[in-house]
């Protein structure tokens, strides 16, 4: 007997390398129900490390591209095609215009125009605005994985209500628990870290968005009266030399430790003693999920869903956006109140699991069950999250009147890019 043939969602990013959205998507793919859907992954690039870590069942397929591609879409249409797709998830604006573009060449194909944030601003880009509406014609459904993305979209780019899905990240909260702190003493001693040093840390791609500029300038206003500070920044990205700069400049390059792109994170984030995330801009962040669920006693920026995630005064302190010396006061204050810091990191891992990885996978499976009209066994189960609020027939009737425009909007698209 021939197995069932399961729909094929075709996951699109840059590439696996990166930070919580690549992590995120890579432990989605492990938790999926793969007798459900086949999952491909699409990476742009070349796909980088954390393919290793993809399970058997999910097949990667690296495009390869170096630099700016006028003809990425016409590979991407033509593997889609080959591979039967289902569904093309495009995981970041980045990709949005070569994910709608491919349906030119397999239009049975439906698209999802994924939303994770921002790295500038809290205001969507003239050109990612037209690659949305672009994609609202050709049929496009749009996935945010928070609510402040999602208000964006709909708000910024004109996106109806019933065309933008809120998908909710979600961790394996278990695997940054007690085993993870175990290691403690182990991953400090390997970094170079002694147990009566107070480390402060922060786990993110080194982008503008994040603000490493800002973690380094509040920290060195006080290592430089308190020779037991360490500061350990784990990821990498385009801005490392020029923070390794600022470090320098601010006479604290002793104190900073570039731990560069890892796949330890439970282990280094059970190694410091205070984290923090500063960015000007947040969707749901994944990185700050994993240092809750670690027991770490937090300060963040109130941004984007941070406020809605950890309860400011509860579960850690929330501070303004841009402002070194609040950021300084927060770590000050925390560093010196060990028993407000066990408290914070005690409520905040309780609260994270609220936010697991099998609701995520549960929410994702519903949402692609939705655009293709499958009816999902048990539908007296709980989904945990909302699903779109179009119904699927009338969903399904705009995406059948899009299809016949395909043609039409060809040159439109050419000519975002």
């Amino acid at each position: 007997m021939k197995a069932p043939i399961r729909p094929v969602i075709c996951h699109v990013l840059h590439t696996l390398e990166g930070g919580g959205t690549e992590r995120f998507l890579v432990a989605l793919l492990r938790a999926f129900d793969h007798n459900a859907f086949e999952h491909v992954v699409v990476t742009l690039r070349g796909p980088g490390v954390p393919a290793e870590q993809l399970p058997d069942e999910v097949a990667c397929r690296p495009l390869m591209l170096t630099g700016a591609s006028r003809t990425a879409w016409i590979r991407l249409g033509l593997l889609a095609r080959s591979c039967g797709a289902s569904i093309i998830h495009a995981r970041n604006t980045g990709c949005w215009f070569d994910a709608t573009m491919a349906r030119l060449l397999s239009p049975r194909t439906r698209i999802v125009l994924g939303f994770h944030g921002m790295e500038a601003s809290q205001h969507l880009r003239f050109s990612q605005k037209a690659k949305a509406r672009l994609g609202l014609r050709l049929g496009a459904g749009f996935s945010s994985v928070s609510e402040t993305g999602a208000a964006m979209l709909r708000e910024q780019a004109g996106i109806p209500p019933h065309r933008v899905q809120w998908l909710p990240n979600g961790i394996e909260w278990k695997e940054f628990g007690d085993s993870a702190g175990l290691s403690r003493r182990a991953t400090r001693e390997l970094l170079g870290f002694t147990e009566g040093e107070f480390v402060v840390g922060m786990v993110s791609t080194l982008t503008p968005v994040k603000r490493h500029d800002l973690l380094i300038q509040a920290f060195a206003s006080l290592a430089r009266a308190n020779d037991k500070m360490r500061l350990l920044i784990v990821g990498d990205g385009p801005l490392r030399a020029e923070l390794q700069r600022l470090a320098t400049t601010e006479g604290i390059v002793e104190s900073v430790s570039f731990a560069g792109a890892r796949q330890d994170v439970p282990a280094l984030l059970a190694a410091m003693d205070l984290y923090v995330q500063c960015s000007d801009f947040e969707g749901m962040s994944n990185a700050l999920l994993e240092a809750m669920a670690a027991g770490a006693c937090i300060v963040a920026t109130r941004v984007g869903d941070n406020a809605a995630i950890l309860r400011d005064g509860v579960d850690g302190h929330l501070v303004a956006p841009s402002d070194a010396r609040a950021l300084s006061n927060a770590i000050a204050e925390l560093m010196g109140n060990a028993s407000m810091r066990r408290a914070y990191g005690r409520s905040a891992r309780a609260r994270v699991r609220a936010f697991s990885l099998q609701r995520a996978v549960q929410g994702y499976e519903d949402y692609y069950r939705l655009l293709l009209g499958i009816q999902r066994e048990n539908q007296g189960d709980t989904l945990g999250i909302s699903l779109a609020r179009g119904e699927p027939p009338a969903l399904q009737a705009v995406c059948e009147s899009d299809d016949r425009q395909l043609v039409d909007v060809a040159a439109v698209g050419q000519s975002i890019e």
